[in-house]
């Protein structure tokens, strides 16, 4: 056997040295995958980021905007319905500020792509939906990073905390935030938008939704400053002019896109029940929401008397009945299902009808508030598909014309109404019921609620979400001096600026 030929062949170390180096710049085309774009386009963000603040927005009615604001109550589990808010890990309190936060990072990328391509229009899309996330987190948990937020890449790691007020009112705030955007859409004019799966690339609606957000968040800061000049002002701006105007992403029927309530297991669903409160109200007034809000009794469901029952927050001990949540918002086992979901609801034709009401009834326009809030009900009545001649009424003027229904200029009637309007509105019913709560004195603000039985917190409503627990770790300096300015306790009974006496 020839032993040289079993060797191995080595080449010298400097020949390899030649070889390597020669071949560096094929190697760095090699590694240019030319079927993989090298940056994320805005049009593939877009719907990714939609998607994700909308199925936080469902994921926190469901858990805890529903129950706190006793449109729903929960069965098992009932930490948020007995105000046991500190049980963060066990109601998931922790997952809006990642969630949103992680979602105003993909819109801060959409923003810069837009200033680079000179999109206006897509620019005015990032700033609405800025606005929009911005706005929830504030009014969940008060000051929070904003000036200074996002900006790890630019050396800012440990954000101060913005005054809640600042956030509103302040240069940059979430007013400034809106106007610009409302320029620049008038600038632009109506356009598509590319990737928007929230209304199909019509930056019409996109504009119309910006002018309705603005009047939202002027209706929550009202307690705290005058907004009557800025109203009007905005009330004059295009607006939604109809329930296909909503702003809600439409679900489809599988994933990842499909309604985030029906992966969930078997339990979780068995957990929240329709609430005793909003039963109450719906059975005065023969409300046929309520065949959409609920689905019948076990007993009977699929017969021809099907009835419905409320469940009393506070859990066991109150009352241990109560319907199951709707078909259009699970698919219950051995129960029939909605062929469609319900939309992520960002914001509503009935909810912006309701607003303007109020705008109307305290002076701040000109318009009649009979007439916008019996446009709110017709507008909720349509988005459920629900028809009042169902309940053995004369059609929806059969309704509105009931002695409970009928408007009759007091805030009371009006916030009633709003609330059945607002079920599954991400956070809004309960930042709503707060903000009823707190202007009129307690529960005297919110007659046609009461505090929970079995509530852990003296009948006291909470007033917000306690900081994450990571906050104190990560971002101590900051998170110190926002507890600081609440008194000195991460406490949910702080009162943040926009519910402050």
């Amino acid at each position: 056997m020839n032993t040289f030929n079993m060797r191995p062949l080595r080449a010298p170390a400097f020949l390899l040295t030649i070889v390597m180096c020669a071949g560096c710049g094929e190697l760095a085309e090699l590694n240019e995958n030319p079927n993989q774009p090298e940056a994320v386009t805005p049009d593939v963000l877009l719907p990714g980021t939609i998607r994700d603040v909308s199925d936080v927005l469902v994921g926190h009615a469901f858990y805890i905007s529903n129950c706190a604001s006793q449109l729903s109550a929960k069965s098992l589990r009932n930490e948020v319905d007995v105000y046991n808010w500190n049980a963060v890990p066990i109601i998931g309190f922790d997952a809006l500020w990642p969630a949103l936060y992680g979602a105003l990072r993909d819109i801060r990328n959409i923003e810069a792509a837009a200033i680079e391509r000179n999109d206006d229009r897509l620019l005015a899309v990032a700033k609405t939906m800025r606005a929009f996330a911005f706005s929830v987190l504030t009014d969940t948990y008060g000051d929070i990073p904003y000036s200074q937020a996002l900006a790890g890449n630019e050396g800012t790691y440990f954000p101060a905390y913005d005054t809640q007020e600042d956030i509103y009112l302040g240069e940059g705030g979430l007013l400034d935030e809106l106007d610009e955007a409302h320029a620049l859409f008038t600038s632009a004019g109506p356009g598509t938008v590319q990737g928007d799966i929230l209304f199909n690339g019509n930056s019409d609606l996109w504009h119309r939704f910006a002018n309705a957000l603005h009047l939202r968040l002027l209706v929550h800061c009202s307690a705290q400053t005058d907004v009557a000049a800025e109203f009007a002002q905005v009330a004059a701006r295009p607006l939604m002019e109809g329930t296909a105007h909503n702003a809600a992403l439409d679900y489809l029927s599988s994933f990842p896109n499909q309604f985030p309530i029906v992966p969930l297991k078997q339990g979780d669903f068995e957990s929240v029940r329709f609430g005793q409160a909003a039963f109450a109200r719906m059975e005065a007034t023969n409300d046929p929401r309520m065949m959409r809000f609920a689905r019948a009794t076990d007993a009977t469901i699929g017969t021809g008397n099907e009835a419905f029952e409320g469940w009393e927050n506070g859990g066991k001990g109150c009352d241990d009945s109560g319907s199951r949540l709707g078909l259009a918002y699970y698919d219950y086992p051995g129960h029939p299902t909605a062929t469609t979901k319900a939309p992520g609801m960002w914001l509503s034709y009935a909810e912006q009808e309701f607003i303007l009401a109020e705008g109307a009834w305290r002076g701040w326009t000109a318009d009649e508030a009979g007439d916008h809030y019996a446009q709110g009900i017709a507008a909720s009545m349509t988005d459920h598909g629900a028809d009042p001649a169902d309940t053995g009424l004369d059609g929806l003027d059969g309704f509105l014309a009931q002695d409970n229904v009928a408007w009759n200029d007091t805030p009371t009637r009006l916030f009633e109404q709003k609330w059945l309007a607002l079920y599954f509105h991400g956070m809004e019913p309960y930042f709503e019921v707060r903000r009823w709560y707190t202007s009129g004195g307690g529960w005297e603000g919110v007659p046609f609620l009461s505090a929970p039985c079995n509530n852990t917190n003296g009948d006291n409503l909470p007033l917000r979400f306690i900081y994450p627990s990571d906050e104190q770790s990560l971002n101590g300096a900051s998170f110190s001096a926002a507890v600081e300015r609440l008194g000195g306790s991460n406490s949910f009974n702080a009162a943040m600026w926009l519910v402050a006496p």
